[in-house]
């Protein structure tokens, strides 16, 4: 039995942030922060005045920083901005650069800092809501209130707005980026029109910020030729390698939502654009965004009623003739134009809005953290004495609109409450039967889903995508495309977002979600059709194969176009995939030629044979036979629903016994072994068909990836799969790292990070059970031992938590580098067993209440009233008739309440920066607070997140998703009532 033998104390919430990313604590906004400015000469805002307003090069000047005892003896400091300079009496903006005269100086990692005055924001509140909100679904800047003094007197209260640089980038990317960041002018717009392939043409439009002495716009220029010369037919395949396109609408569905003009929809300026390195793809950055809800006209369209601007809103269609000035290039925005051609990007631009609507964008919470922010602030605004706005106008502008520079600003409840009722009617009207999908199935209950009557059936689930609701009066299920109403649907009202579990139990006596026909179990395909638009074709459709007991059939993407095997089950909420806990990959086939090793994130590990200088996904395929095999004509494929996606060319004979490398890149011109599509590091499938597009020969289901690590079958053609490191394409599998010793909290085959805590399983590693006594954890235990030496040849001996006849639990040494390592058991009888480890810096597993890395998480949830008084609540117990623990659904409790959570995992606490943790509850982002050690026992970490959205009231069993540098942990689940 798998078991982490810990006894678990009461853990107190709020411990103080990681030193891992010290910038997470400034911007931590339960608190206003303090920084300090000392400039020697008593005429700095003269000279800062002056400069900013009349000298081109607008030079920073030096000043000594002080934010608590940290104290940068010089750093930059220049006033910044256009209108927000002009106005606001004495009170202007600031930019401080940290290492303007010390290359290796920075504040609290930071290279730049930004101080905002709340220009035409009555309450300071604008951009700073509209950033928070933001940040849920994209990369966006943080912000937190600031009292700024100068030379020891108190100057004003600011909003500090991190820096758009590679820093950021890092930050939210991953910690080596090194792609180029570009900035899009404010004065020459920059609309992201194809201006040839002259790189002269772009400087003045998009300024390289990374990378100047390469000053390379060679991918830019590429992107931008894609994207306006591509047919509407050929653009998706064309421009998704270049661009994210799930960021790219994301970013302007918020636009749009807040009516945020002053950006690339209105003025074609004020974002950034950054190429990542990792995969070569843009993504878009929004920046200064205090214009926002509602507020337009200062150098953007003024509009009559932006609680009314449609959606699709463009400057084209503007009175006046938009920003442009009523020239029809320059009023072109062919971002825009061309993705909301493509019908799949239109939809899914179309629920992004929805979504946003269901997940906070209601008069409600908006209210409710205005005036949690403005309580905040207020004495620190009261007290400025340079602020442009009085109190009066602090107060009303909460709840009332008002005239600010000729600039309507109306208060953040008004324009979320009117913005919410005008797109919520014109989202459903929206609504199509076709938005009902088939989401999930699960054809072999393991029991861990039970219906009505206790029973484990198989199920499917339903997902009505949005953006409105869909009545399934009229719908059927059926596994007979010749018998399309087999069985009718129960009519119901899905909402946008909603989901409907059916059970496949041929039992509708037990309710009327209860169909009349089970699933094939050697697999079958499942229709789902709707008289609304005619019997004839399917609505939609799923072919699946036999499925594993507990494994579940789910549709994946964010279009929902691809379908993945998952161990992890989500009926009634979002999809997560997850590979088997033990078992990285799922396999099946007729073996005739096997999949043997692949790597879905490669960055330097293995160099693509037919294009120099190029590190693209790839995949090996093992012939075990003694004859030949002639691929020619067979289908490989990383969609189990689209067997026939790119079919082998002529040619490809693999010999016996022999390897055959294809690059899945989706560039087919460099040769015949390179498939039409590429890998993701997300997870995915690798299947080969025969000839017929029907015949499976081997396919492989796998979780996420790290980079440059290889998973392949331990020994060439092997049931049992294993890391590798170095790869070894072409050649036979070798020096597996062992996968028999895994994470102790989510037992993943992944690699082990310093100072987590790991599970090795040996056969006969003793004759019985020792616990650890409590206190300092002993390196010798009932006979055992373990020395781990790391890829600097340093041994160190591990710290134990105990041992049985198969199984123990250690400690990986604290200062063990990164890298393959070497692991050493001594067993009780003196024997010795090896492995190969892989060390990295973090390598995140979720603990859970059964201690089998599944099912309900174990998770510490913590209530806070309005007074601040905390409570905890019950988030499982223990079950005596199905003898394992259960979740207890989490109340979110009054409308003034919030909840936190406490996770408890291993391998989280080196990551580089609190931002690179994220946490998706019921898919939906949650904020994270700290990630790091907890301090009572050696390898546990902790992880606290919150407040939970209302959104998520009333949601059931949702899976808690976390993500460490880039890299997921095993998947846990609670319930929320």
């Amino acid at each position: 039995m798998r078991s982490i033998f810990l006894l678990l104390g009461t853990v107190c919430l709020l411990v103080p942030a990681s030193a891992a990313d010290q910038a997470a604590s400034f911007f931590d906004d339960s608190a206003v922060r303090e920084i300090r400015l000392y400039f020697n000469d008593p005429n700095w805002y003269n000279v800062l005045f002056q400069s900013h307003s009349r000298d081109p090069e607008d030079p920073y000047f030096p000043a000594r920083f002080q934010y608590g005892s940290s104290v940068l003896p010089q750093i930059g400091a220049r006033f910044k901005g256009n209108s927000s300079f002009r106005r606001n009496g004495v009170k202007k903006p600031f930019k401080l650069d940290f290492n303007k005269y010390d290359r290796n100086a920075h504040f609290l990692g930071l290279k730049k800092l930004n101080l905002h005055n709340g220009d035409i924001q009555p309450a300071m509140l604008h951009e700073k809501m509209f950033l928070e909100f933001a940040g849920k679904y994209v990369a966006a800047l943080r912000s937190v209130h600031v009292r700024l003094y100068v030379n020891d007197v108190y100057y004003g209260l600011y909003l500090a707005v991190e820096q758009p640089d590679k820093t950021m980038m890092q930050s939210r990317f991953g910690s080596d980026e090194d792609g180029n960041l570009y900035e899009a002018g404010e004065s020459v717009q920059a609309n992201m029109s194809y201006l040839g392939t002259n790189p002269a043409s772009y400087y003045t439009r998009y300024e390289l910020k990374t990378n100047e002495s390469a000053n390379d716009y060679s991918g830019l220029i590429r992107m931008l030729d894609v994207l306006n010369n591509s047919p509407t037919a050929e653009l998706p395949a064309r421009l998704e390698p270049l661009m994210d396109i799930e960021n790219v609408l994301h970013g302007m569905a918020l636009n749009a939502l807040f009516t945020n003009l002053e950006s690339y929809l209105g003025s074609a300026g004020e974002y950034f654009l950054y190429q990542r390195s990792r995969d070569n793809r843009f993504v878009h950055i929004h920046w200064d965004t205090n214009e926002t809800f509602g507020s337009t006209g200062d150098g953007t369209t003024r509009l009559a009623n932006p609680f009314t601007m449609d959606p699709f809103w463009l400057p084209t269609a503007a009175p006046g003739g938009g920003p442009g000035g009523g020239g029809a290039a320059s009023n072109a925005r062919p971002l825009l134009e061309k993705l909301w051609a493509v019908d799949i990007y239109k939809r899914v631009y179309l629920r992004m809005l929805a979504r946003f609507l269901r997940e906070g964008f209601d008069e409600r919470t908006f209210a409710s953290r205005a005036q949690e922010v403005a309580g905040r602030i207020r004495a620190d605004f009261a007290a400025d004495p340079n602020k442009a706005f009085t109190m009066a106008q602090f107060e009303n502008s909460l709840n009332d609109q008002m005239n600010v520079s000729n600039v309507t600003v109306y208060a953040l409840r008004q324009f979320v409450r009117e913005r919410n009722a005008y797109l919520r009617p014109l989202l459903n009207a929206q609504a199509r039967a076709s938005d009902v999908r088939l989401n999930e199935l699960v054809t072999a209950n393991s029991g861990a889903q039970r219906d009505e009557a206790g029973d484990a059936d198989p199920w499917v689930e339903l997902h009505n995508l949005g953006p409105g609701p869909v009545a399934t009066n009229g719908c059927y299920l059926s596994d007979d495309p010749a018998n399309p109403t087999k069985w009718a649907l129960p009519a119901r009202t899905l909402a946008d977002g909603d989901f409907m579990v059916i059970w496949l139990d041929a039992e509708p006596g037990e309710g009327p979600n209860h169909a009349t026909f089970r699933p094939a179990a050697g697999g079958g395909t499942l229709y789902l059709f709707s008289s609304v638009v005619g019997t004839q074709t399917p609505l939609d459709s799923v072919r699946y194969g036999a499925l594993a007991t507990g494994v579940s059939y789910s549709r994946t993407g964010y279009y929902g176009n691809e379908w993945s095997l998952s161990a992890t089950a989500t009926p009634g909420a979002a999809n997560v995939v997850t590979a088997a806990a033990a078992t990285p990959a799922v396999s099946s086939g007729n073996g005739r030629l096997l999949v043997n090793e692949f790597m879905a994130d490669n960055d330097s590990a293995f160099e693509d044979p037919d294009e120099k200088g190029a590190f693209e996904d790839w995949f090996e395929v093992y012939n075990p036979g003694s004859a030949a095999v002639d691929m020619s004509g067979m289908y490989i494929s990383d969609s189990l629903n689209n067997p026939t996606k790119w079919q082998v060319p002529a040619g490809v004979v693999i010999p016996a016994r022999g390897y055959l490398v294809f690059m899945a890149d989706g560039e087919t011109a460099q040769g015949s072994r390179h498939t039409s599509w590429s890998l993701s590091r997300d997870g995915e499938s690798i299947s080969i068909y025969e000839s017929d597009g029907r015949t499976l020969v081997d396919s492989i289901v796998f979780g996420p990836q790290r980079t440059d690590v290889a998973m392949g079958r331990t020994t060439d053609g092997g049931a049992t799969w294993s890391l590798f490191t170095p790869p070894t394409p072409g050649a036979p599998n070798a020096n597996p790292v062992a996968n028999w010793v895994t994470n102790a909290a989510g037992f993943q085959v992944a690699p082990l990070a310093p100072d987590s805590i790991a599970s090795a399983f040996i056969q006969g590693i003793a004759t019985g059970t020792t616990v650890a006594p409590s206190g300092a954890l002993p390196t010798s235990l009932g006979g055992v031992s373990v020395t781990v030496t790391d890829s600097r040849g340093v041994g160190r001996p591990a710290a134990l938590y105990f041992v049985s006849p198969n199984q123990l639990n250690f400690v990986v040494p604290a200062d063990t580098a990164t890298g393959k390592a070497r692991f050493g058991a001594r067993r009780q009888d003196g024997s010795t067993v090896t492995g190969d480890l892989l060390i990295t810096r973090t390598a995140a597993g979720l603990f859970s209440a059964n201690a089998d890395g599944a099912g309900v998480g174990l998770i510490a949830a913590v209530r806070s009233d309005a007074q601040g008084r905390q409570t905890w609540a019950p988030v499982y117990q223990y079950d005596t008739a199905s003898r394992k623990t259960v979740a207890v659904p989490i109340s979110l409790g009054g409308e003034n309440d919030q909840v936190f959570l406490v996770a408890y995992a291993t391998g989280v606490r080196n990551t580089r920066a609190l931002a690179n943790v994220t946490v998706q509850v019921g898919g939906v982002s949650v904020p994270v607070t700290y990630a790091g050690a907890q301090s009572e026992f050696a390898g546990f970490d902790q992880l606290n997140i919150g407040p939970l959205p209302r959104s998520l009231a009333g949601r059931g069993e949702v899976a808690v998703l976390v993500t460490v540098e880039s890299d997921r942990a095993n998947t846990v689940n609670l319930s929320i009532q």
